[in-house]
């Protein structure tokens, strides 16, 4: 429960250093047929929900001289993410029901949601903060190697 209470606070000090308003992004609706799979890969951070305030993630962690990229490989109940220092440290252990992927350390207890939008997004919801930050991510467009 240490290592949720640590990652929560970390994301949630990240999020109020975004000043940046967004405008012009609504998200979709959760994408009924999404598959655990469908999580896997390397996802851009665009966009963080705080309060009901759209923030312009990307541009505003770059300035910050920090990453706006998250690879997730999920693995026999385990996700693996790399990119994000907060969550590399270990192997989580996730949940998959309802098209929804969820860290949960302890039984009823759920830390953070991963849900694909219908729009090509996954969203990641914090649970355990009143206003914790809904981050908003898109599949990373990769360079081909020369």
């Amino acid at each position: 429960m240490k290592k949720a209470v640590c990652i929560l606070t970390a994301l949630a000090l990240l999020c109020a250093m975004l000043p940046a308003l967004a405008e012009g992004y609504t998200p979709g609706e959760p994408d009924p047929e999404a598959t655990a799979q469908d999580y896997e890969g390397s996802w851009v951070c665009a966009y963080a929900d705080l309060a009901g305030n759209m923030l312009d993630a990307q541009n505003e962690l770059e300035t910050l001289g920090m990453t706006s990229l998250l690879t997730l490989k999920i693995e026999d109940g385990m996700a693996f993410f790399t990119g994000m220092p907060e969550l590399e440290t270990e192997p989580l252990p996730v949940t998959f029901a309802d098209g929804a992927l969820c860290f949960q350390p302890e039984e009823n207890v759920i830390v953070f949601t991963l849900q694909l939008l219908e729009d090509g997004a996954l969203s990641m919801r914090f649970n355990m903060i009143e206003f914790g930050p809904v981050l908003y991510l898109f599949p990373a467009i990769m360079e081909p190697e020369a």
